[in-house]
């Protein structure tokens, strides 16, 4: 493995943040309510919090309107991954439940 691929690793691990797509439940470090959190895609991904509650197609439309992030969680057999949403995908019309990215007091869903 090359240099700059340990660093990354290690950087990783000290910030306590995995490697692996596996997404996980814990507590919003600000706010300490229960999100599930984890990589959001294979490449070029980002750390994402998501509220655990389905969104309605009207909260999914609202969430597009405000501009915060959405999400699908997947299982493949082995985990459960998280899933950036396409920013076009028509509100509702998703194959998966829709969840929300994770805001402070700011929970929505059924």
């Amino acid at each position: 493995m090359d240099r700059e691929l340990r660093g990354l690793l290690d950087y990783l691990e000290k910030s306590g943040r995995k490697h692996s797509r596996k997404a996980h439940y814990e507590n919003c470090p600000t706010c300490g309510v229960l999100v599930v959190a984890g990589w959001d895609a294979d490449l070029c991904a980002a750390w994402a919090l998501v509220d655990p509650t389905p969104l309605s197609a009207e909260d999914e439309a609202l969430c597009k309107l405000a501009a915060r992030g959405l999400y699908t969680l997947r299982n493949t057999g082995q985990r459960i991954e998280i899933n950036d949403l396409d920013p076009w995908a028509t509100p509702g019309k998703t194959d998966r439940p829709v969840f929300p990215a994770h805001v402070c007091n700011g929970r929505l869903g059924k």
